[in-house]
């Protein structure tokens, strides 16, 4: 009896061992960070100009002025992106339909003194929301020289066309108002969520809250790698894989010591 009990006893260390080595992803989380495949911001004031290549986004509120005290309207931002990587390296990882998205976070560098006169300043709020149509393209353009946009170019006019009643809230935020990088955990609503993971493209639009708010930050096409937005996917394992992996192990080693 005894022997049976350190055989039992050791089958249950040696299985815990090898759920570590064998399996070690399984026992923590995965994280993986996308860069937006396109990025864009839209203005109120100029319903039809486009800002694809301007190096920053800009979120603004209809009360928020400029460096020098001017309004200078609404302002809504747009990313869009491809979450395919993630999905694949956690596939490899913890095996297709073994894992769990448990966290979603945008992070971006803010500007909080933008030199345009196009980009208003102030703390508020904004709201972030996935958007279920996917059919549109950044354009081109800069803050002192926009684009015209045409087609499925974002411009005011066209960004709002795509709003619609799929649409789904991920969260209320509030910008620094200073030059630090900020992270916004996003809420994984069941539709958000679904499509990150079927689909190689996902919507992200950022819209002022609250009158005041004048936020620009860095955008995918910015210099400094470090200063781009990201989305940073954290997964981890269903806990039925785990269980079964421990299973697997200590039967495994009852086998061997019969």
């Amino acid at each position: 009896m005894l022997r049976e009990h350190r055989l039992f006893a050791l089958a249950g260390i040696s299985a815990l061992s090898v759920m570590s080595f064998a399996a070690k992803p399984l026992i923590g989380s995965e994280v993986f960070s996308v860069m937006p495949s396109e990025d864009t911001f839209s203005r109120a004031e100029l319903p039809g100009a486009t800002y694809g290549t301007a190096g920053a986004l800009h979120v603004s509120g209809n009360l928020a002025t400029n460096g020098v005290g001017v309004r200078q309207g609404l302002a809504d931002s747009w990313m869009r992106f491809d979450a395919s990587s993630a999905i694949n390296q956690f596939d490899l990882i913890y095996g297709a339909g073994n894992w769990t998205l448990e966290s979603a976070v945008l992070s971006v560098r803010e500007n909080a003194a933008p030199t345009s006169d196009i980009f208003t300043r102030g703390v508020g709020d904004f709201g972030v929301a996935w958007i279920a149509n996917d059919n549109w393209s950044q354009g081109t353009g800069a803050a002192s020289s926009p684009g015209t946009a045409s087609g499925n170019e974002i411009g005011w006019t066209y960004g709002q066309s795509l709003l619609s009643a799929a649409d789904r809230s991920l969260g209320v935020f509030q910008n620094a108002g200073n030059n630090t990088r900020q992270d916004f955990g996003l809420t994984l609503d069941a539709d958000f969520v679904a499509d990150l993971l079927a689909d190689a493209s996902t919507t992200l639009r950022l819209s002022a809250a609250s009158d005041g708010i004048g936020f620009t930050f860095n955008s995918a096409d910015n210099a400094n790698m470090s200063n781009r937005p990201t989305l940073t996917l954290t997964a981890t394992p269903e806990p039925a894989s785990a269980i079964l992996l421990l299973s697997a192990g200590i039967a495994f080693l009852k086998r061997r010591h019969r």
